[in-house]
């Protein structure tokens, strides 16, 4: 987002103020320690949304009553300010737009009125809409947790370099020390490079409800055909008994499910010639018969189990008597391989004749050992299986014996002729009411086509394809890592690593050099030297500018702070005797100004860059270093 912050001013209560102008390009704050330097950049954070007040305790807290900066964000210039955080700066801000020509030395307290006050939250949106930030929920599915939408704090890590970060070996972005936040941004990395748009994700959720459908569609429709036969078998008892009472014989037993259904239409009426039959009684012996083949092969199933259980024993047995006589054969284990007599010399042919008996012995002993432990584990597969087998036969017992104390009920009101009818009724009603819920539970299936989902699916799939999220994370990473490359073999790089070839990865925000000879990845922590460590970062952030300055839809600030980059060669004082380090940071200016004019000659804008730095006066070739200084503070302070 073309964009650069104008001035940061600092209003006390008596309307005072202090106040830096800034402008496009390359902005440098020169000065010694304890000037006010490094507060800079936390102002413009303070006033971007920060929830922490981190602006150093003293003389600047104790002037400041409302910290504000004007931000120009393509061509529209807006006034941010927020009270101190003592005061009502913990929970509100201020944001308003501005004319074009409103300087630093207009915006007084004035201008900060009950109208233009909004609670923080509502400011980050706000502030992140003028940014350009137009999605609202970028959930991808139902169990992501609600983060909100993306905003301005999720974007300051690509913005500011602290004293403490420019050249750390740990850490590569500010706030990353919160795994939460460094997930979210790197998540996000697709909106703040302006790849996505709310419909996108919306697509995503989609998919993912469609897919979760889809998914329980087909358990459901698999535990339908696991139940079908179940269902049938249910309904056929349920005719049997109907025609038990009519005094019928059911003959319908190999129908399929739907036509059991049709049968339910035709079901014949009893007649008093019916009852003379012994039809009944025949079924009520034949399922008795039924029954006691089910208990007889439990029984049988249930010997089987026993006779293992006690092979079992007997083998735990031998196996314990075989590990005594292993036990002893350790202990007894010849010394020598063979025997010769002590007074000729000549081999003991009976003496070795016996060893060789003994050896074999054990062999065969370590063999019968190792084949205990596999039968063991044969003995418990086995009576696992036999165990199942017993547990179907008792459920089919218990179905068998429920239809057994049915047809006696049934028999025992026939032969009595007492409330013929209403059993009749009864079990025509069971048939009716068993037939509407597989009815039913047929229509849901139908009713929610798996193959309309799956369409959908392609559909969707289709649209989020339009997008061509991976062929972006190809070029960005390529792109990323080519101009980080370039620009880090302008820098002071050990020539261990050279030529450079870092590589960032945009899925995890790892850097890393690729060493060719190996084949190996090292990492920013194990390249060794400030001055890596310095230029990785400096190639990184400054390769990410252009990058996201060269993105059309791309909400990101075109805007870098970095804070104290030369501490490195000169953490203390500057020495302006040491050539070699003066140099080094000299290479660092000059090349931040080369690839400002490189943004500028391909996307025609200057991309902002503010240094503060205790350097002054360094050499910059064809660049004059007063040019781009903003304030100096050798002799004074911010406030």
């Amino acid at each position: 987002m073309k964009s650069y912050i104008k001035s940061i001013i600092l209003i006390n209560e008596e309307n005072e103020k202090r106040y830096i102008n800034l402008n496009k390009g390359l902005n440098i704050i020169t000065g010694q320690s304890k000037s006010g330097k490094s507060s800079l950049i936390e102002i413009i954070d303070y006033c971007l949304g920060s929830t922490q007040p981190t602006i150093p305790k003293g003389v600047i807290t104790e002037f400041t009553y409302m910290y504000a900066i004007l931000i120009e964000i393509n061509n529209s210039l807006i006034l941010l300010g927020r009270e101190n955080f003592n005061q009502d700066g913990r929970r509100f801000m201020y944001m308003r737009y501005m004319n074009a020509t409103c300087e630093a030395k207009n915006v007084n307290l004035e201008l900060f009125t009950e109208e233009f006050r909004l609670k923080i939250n509502n400011a980050k949106n706000e502030i992140s809409k003028a940014f350009g930030i137009s999605i609202t929920n970028p959930k991808e599915s139902v169990e992501d947790t609600n983060q909100g939408r993306p905003s301005i704090r999720d974007m300051v890590s690509f913005l500011f370099q602290h004293q403490n970060l420019i050249a750390n070996k740990f850490a590569l972005f500010y706030r990353f020390e919160n795994s939460k936040k460094k997930d979210r941004v790197v998540k996000m990395f697709p909106v703040f490079a302006g790849w996505v748009d709310q419909n996108y994700y919306s697509l995503i959720y989609k998919l993912d409800e469609l897919k979760k459908e889809k998914k329980r569609l087909i358990k459901s429709q698999e535990a339908t055909v696991k139940t079908t036969e179940s269902l049938k078998k249910n309904l056929v008892t349920t005719f049997e008994k109907y025609y038990f009472i009519i005094g019928e014989k059911f003959n319908y037993h190999n129908l399929e499910l739907k036509d059991l259904l049709e049968l339910r239409k035709q079901l014949p009426d009893y007649s008093s010639d019916a009852y003379i039959s012994n039809e009944l009684e025949a079924n009520y012996y034949f399922k008795k018969e039924e029954l006691e083949t089910l208990r007889s092969k439990k029984h049988e199933l249930e010997m089987k189990v026993q006779e293992i259980i006690e092979g079992e024993k007997f083998g735990n047995n031998y196996k314990q008597n075989l590990e005594l006589l292993n036990n002893k054969k350790e202990i007894s284990k010849q010394s020598v391989e063979s025997y010769t007599c002590p007074i000729c010399g000549e081999p003991h042919r009976e003496l070795n004749e016996k060893a060789k008996e003994i050896n074999l012995a054990k062999e065969w002993l370590e063999d019968e050992l190792s084949g205990l432990t596999s039968f063991t584990t044969y003995f418990e597969e086995e009576i696992n299986i036999l165990k199942k087998e017993i547990k179907v036969l008792n459920s089919n017992i218990k179905d068998k014996v429920k239809e057994i104390n049915e047809i006696e009920h049934i028999s025992n009101g026939i032969k009595e002729k007492k409330f013929l009818d209403s059993q009749k009724q009864y079990a025509r009603a069971r048939i009716d009411i068993e037939c509407m819920l597989i009815e039913k539970h047929i229509m849901y299936l139908d009713d929610n086509d798996i193959y309309d989902i799956e369409t959908e699916i392609d559909n969707i799939n289709s649209l989020i394809n339009g997008y061509d999220i991976e062929s972006y994370y190809k070029d960005a990473f390529n792109v990323i890592s080519s101009n980080m490359n370039r620009i880090i073999n302008k820098l002071d790089f050990e020539e261990e690593f050279l030529p450079a070839n870092l590589k960032f990865n945009l899925e995890n925000f790892d850097l890393y050099h690729h060493d060719k000879r190996n084949n190996e990845k090292i990492y920013l922590s194990e390249m060794g030297s400030g001055a890596n460590w310095l230029a990785c970062h400096i190639g990184l952030f400054l390769s990410l500018l252009k990058y996201f300055s060269s993105q059309d839809n791309c909400p990101v600030p075109s805007l870098l702070f970095i804070d104290q980059p030369s501490q490195v060669y000169f953490p203390d004082v500057f020495d302006k005797t040491n050539t070699k380090d003066i140099e080094a940071v000299q290479k660092i200016y000059i090349t931040i100004l080369e690839e400002l004019d490189n943004i500028f000659k391909d996307e025609v804008f200057y991309p902002q860059v503010i240094i503060t730095d205790h350097v002054d006066n360094l050499n910059l070739g064809k660049y004059s270093f007063n040019d781009y200084v903003r304030k100096r503070w050798w002799n004074k302070k911010f406030v």
